[in-house]
């Protein structure tokens, strides 16, 4: 096949990528599904007129006899007779055509077996029999019936038809004769000397002159250079496949022709002629094709992923796999190439042909998470090792290391270059959405939008137009504040926006939007969201069995990592903003649960050959998911619900979570950096909590965060703690005490704003404590009026100790003064160290000791084992009376000063267990009837009153 002819097809295939690809359909189609060609219907109106006119050469001038001779009815009848109205079915061809993804065809057919086959495909296109049918198009795609309908009673065959035509079809003229100035026609089923083809390509050019396109004449035929030569001065580009070039072609490009019903020979040409055109492809090779492909986008497109099976060519695809290292696909040419590789020619063969493409061949593999293809390995230990010589960092690279000096460097880098109308333009947008600046990010979209367009740079304009709708919420919550931009009006004109419809009209390539098509759906993330779902209850459920001998060794815990690094990848390497929707969270979700549990899963190695599949330490990979790409509660709700007590992290993570910390830090201290910090102080509240729960349970030996209090307290120097978080800070604090001016600072900004939980209290009594044993104190506290709240017993105790000594002797005077219930005397006394029982205050309560009925705390029950722990206490000899007074009229205290050898098992109640020590649960769990009310009364527990996981593992 020679290069024009090469050309051709692929013209006609770039313009069905771009939606432009208009089909011009003649009687040569339908004449394969048993329809006579024009010349039949013409000798059948000729036997019914009289003898004189059987030589007459006019055929528009016998159907107008004919009808004026014999009336409309008849004429009408005849031509449906003769053209086998209602007794025919699509053919090969038809399906072919549509196959093509013609955005119009065209026809002068006046059949209907083209709308027939597209019913059977399930096909949208609207069909125009006659001019009032164009205002009412109700699908973007159109068939038009060029030369009317028999339903319509409106066909074109006579003199008169065609004289009047314009004045009978004005509008579907009109509409005809744009498409030959917008887009490419391609005529089938025509021959050279076709009156139709004639008539329309004078009248079109007649009009059109100059601005008419070139139009595609598909035929079998060789055609010489002077009749092509007299073609192509009419504007017609001559595809000339004869089917022994067709053949040859196929069997090249290892293309097999599909079943079909034709059986006359012209017909399988033109079909094998369409089916050539559809599948050619121009590079044979695989990685070539692909390569050179992704190579034509690259500058507004850099990542496709599982986009990728809209590109490869179906013959080179029987199935997919889009896995955790890679892709299988069971490509014939992967196969030829591995087989290749087995021989020493073989290879030196193959480094001579891709000697000068490898390098570029793995960049495009590593970008698109193709690591191997059909276990052709792409990316090997070497280009790992120079992977940063291959990939420059961007602002993106920044912002998951939290270098705000290095990222607002870039930042300012980006903003004064030029837009150049490349995917780059894009970073500058999509780093302002990651800080949380959503409306300048809108801005920048915007301008980008109208230049995008204007340059004809569709794929950026969409990808323009898809941010923007995907932060309008974030542009709201940012500016509801803001009285001096009307943000309700912004989202709304957002909310105007219709993306389906803009993909549909821009002229991109097919593949590219089916990959858009799909994101927008929700296709991209559905089918990962319910993978990882079923995958996090594999690696849960294999949990359980390595907890009861099993091993894990399957693949669960690879392919869940996948999901993540799929969605990932794809949104930040295109700048598309995509993991701030609900599926994408829930499949974040989802991963950091399989990560979790496959990392805690009990490693059984006795009598195993094979490695466990489970994760030994976290990576850094796995901090940067965990960091950056799930909310803090629903962290903790992993880390609840899965029972995670504690992780192990590789040195690579350990160093990853040192270099966040020392950044954050080293922009906050540094007074020339601080205007560094432009994230939204909300999303680096949730970065650093999210550092914090790992930290606290991290295993490792050097866990050193302490830079994270400077960091702490500027979030909330602004912002109030979380309920959620407050016993993570006082784990942190625990594990990684901090200096003393940090505690000073800190300690306030809870004890102002933060007090408020019980948690939040603990941690204010662990910096109390640090103040102490440096023989510091809150000096913002000189009086009582100074706290905050008085009524908070625990606030007070928590404070304590960090108050100057006149003010403590105040604080508790006050405490014996004011406490109302025996509870928090006695708390105050055993967990704060707090001297504030005496005699007199003890009695007092005692007489009243106001035990609730709370549904979360026992307050008779921990009342009553503070009280027996104290009358076992020889310091407190002098309280020895009021308790064993007290003890003669409850129950619950007779049972804790001596449970072991209380003999009314009956009286016992389930929950007084829980405040004995282990030994002493053990005991009495011993007894079967105290056993059994236990057992039932923690399944039974459904208000969560108490932890009974120690009562559980004690059984």
């Amino acid at each position: 096949m020679n290069n024009i002819q090469i050309s051709n097809i692929l013209r006609i295939q770039e313009a069905s990528k771009q939606d432009k690809l208009v089909i011009f359909v003649g009687a040569g189609v339908s004449t394969n599904s048993g329809v006579p060609m024009w010349s039949k219907l013409i000798e059948s109106l000729k036997d019914d007129l009289p003898e004189s006119l059987k030589r007459e050469t006019d055929d528009l001038k016998i159907a107008q006899l004919y009808k004026d001779s014999r009336g409309y009815k008849e004429y009408i009848e005849k031509i449906k007779e003769t053209l086998m109205y209602g007794r025919i079915s699509p053919n090969a061809i038809h399906y072919a055509i549509l196959d093509l993804n013609p955005c119009h065809i065209i026809t002068t057919n006046y059949d209907d077996l083209i709308e027939q086959a597209v019913t059977q495909k399930y096909q949208q296109y609207y069909v125009v029999k006659k001019d009032s049918d164009l205002p009412y198009l109700q699908y973007q795609n159109t068939i038009i019936k060029m030369h009317g309908d028999y339903e319509t009673d409106n066909i074109v065959l006579t003199e008169n038809d065609y004289y009047n035509y314009p004045n009978n079809f004005p509008l579907i003229r009109s509409f005809v004769q744009s498409l030959f100035a917008s887009k490419l026609i391609l005529f089938v089923g025509f021959s050279f000397n076709d009156m139709n083809l004639k008539i329309i390509l004078n009248d079109v050019s007649n009009i059109l002159k100059e601005n008419m396109q070139r139009v595609y004449f598909l035929t079998c035929k060789d055609i010489d250079p002077i009749q092509r030569t007299y073609y192509e001065n009419k504007g017609i580009n001559i595809v000339s496949l004869p089917i022994e070039d067709v053949d040859n072609c196929l069997d090249f490009q290892s293309l097999e022709i599909p079943k079909h019903d034709l059986t006359l020979n012209p017909g399988i040409a033109l079909f094998k002629q369409l089916y050539l055109i559809k599948k050619f492809c121009k590079e044979k090779d695989l990685l070539n094709y692909v390569c050179g492909y992704l190579d034509s986008y690259k500058d507004e497109i850099r990542v496709l992923g599982e986009g990728l099976k809209y590109i490869i060519p179906k013959n080179e695809q029987p199935y997919w796999n889009y896995h955790s290292s890679g892709l299988q696909i069971g490509s014939p040419f992967i196969k030829n190439i591995q087989k290749q590789l087995k021989t020493f020619s073989g290879r030196r063969k193959f480094i001579i042909q891709y000697n000068d493409r490898i390098l570029y061949i793995r960049k495009l593999a590593y970008v698109n998470r193709i690591f191997k293809l059909d276990n052709f390995t792409l990316i090997n230990k070497r280009f790992y090792r120079n992977i940063r010589k291959y990939f420059t960092c961007t602002s993106v690279d920044y912002f998951y290391s939290q270098d705000y000096i290095n990222l607002c460097e870039r930042m300012k880098e980006i903003r004064t270059g030029n837009y150049r109308c490349h995917i780059s333009d894009l970073e500058l947008p999509f780093i302002l959405y990651k800080l949380g600046d959503f409306y300048q990010a809108y801005l920048i979209y915007k301008d980008l939008s109208a230049l995008t367009w204007k340059n004809k740079k569709y794929i950026l304009y969409f990808i323009c137009m898809y941010n923007i709708y995907s932060i309008r919420y974030g542009i709201r919550r940012q500016l509801e504040s803001r009285e001096d931009i009307d943000s309700w009006s912004i989202v709304e004109e957002i909310e105007k926006i219709d993306l389906p419809l803009i993909l549909r009209k821009l002229p991109i390539d097919t593949a590219i939007k089916h990959v858009f098509e799909d994101l927008m759906s929700y296709r991209f993330h559905g089918s990962k969201l319910v993978e990882s779902g079923k995958l996090k209850e594999e690696i849960a459920n294999q949990r359980k069995s390595a907890e009861h001998g099993g091993s894990s060794m399957n693949s669960h815990i690879y392919l869940l990592e996948s999901k993540f690094y799929q969605e990932f990848d794809f949104c930040n390497d295109n700048y598309i903003v995509c993991d701030n929707n609900s599926y994408v969270n829930n499949i974040y979700y989802n991963v950091v649960a399989g990560i979790l549990n496959s990392h805690v899963t009990k490693s059984n190695t006795d009598g195993v050959l094979w490695t466990q599949t489970k994760i030994e330490k976290l990576r850094k990979e796995h901090l940067l998911l965990m960091i950056f790409h799930i909310n803090n509660q629903d962290l903790l709700k992993i880390i609840k619900q899965y029972d995670i007590k504690q992780i192990l992290l590789s040195d690579d993570a350990l160093e990853y979570l040192h270099i966040i910390i020392k950044n954050i830090e080293k922009a906050i201290t540094q007074s020339k950096h601080t205007n560094y910090i432009v994230i939204n102080s909300f999303i680096l509240r949730n970065i650093v909590e999210n550092i914090i729960s790992i930290s606290n349970k991290a295993q490792n030996d050097k866990v050193y965060i302490e830079q994270i209090y400077v960091v702490l307290n500027y979030i909330y120097g602004s912002q109030s703690i979380s309920s959620t978080f407050a016993l993570e800070l006082k784990t942190l604090i625990d594990r990684n005490k901090p200096d003393i001016e940090n505690t000073k600072i800190l300690i306030e900004y809870l004890i102002f704003r933060n007090y408020r939980y019980r948690d939040a209290v603990d941690a204010i009594y662990k910096l109390s404590i640090i103040l102490n044993n440096n023989n510091e104190v809150i000096k913002k506290i000189n009086n009582l009026e100074d706290i905050p709240d008085l009524n908070d017993v625990f606030l007070c105790a928590s404070i304590y100790k960090a108050l100057n000594g006149d003010m403590q002797e105040k604080l508790l005077n006050y405490l014996k003064k004011n406490i109302k219930e025996l509870y928090y005397l006695l708390l105050l006394n055993e967990e704060y160290d707090i001297p504030v029982i005496d005699k007199t205050t003890l009695k007092r309560l005692l007489e009243k000791p106001c035990f609730d009925s709370n549904l979360y705390v026992d307050t008779e029950e921990v009342s009553c084992s503070i009280l027996a722990r104290l009358r076992k206490n020889d310091k407190c000899n002098s309280l020895f009376e009021l308790i064993d007074a007290f003890a003669k009229n409850n129950v619950c205290l007779q049972f804790y000063m001596n449970p072991i050898k209380w003999d009314k098992i009956d009286l016992i109640k389930p929950n007084w267990i829980n405040y004995c020590d282990d030994d002493t649960v053990k005991v009495l769990l011993d007894n079967r009837i105290i056993r059994e009310k236990v057992k039932e009364y923690i399944a039974n527990d459904d208000y969560g009153r108490l932890s009974y996981n120690r009562i559980w593992s004690l059984m």
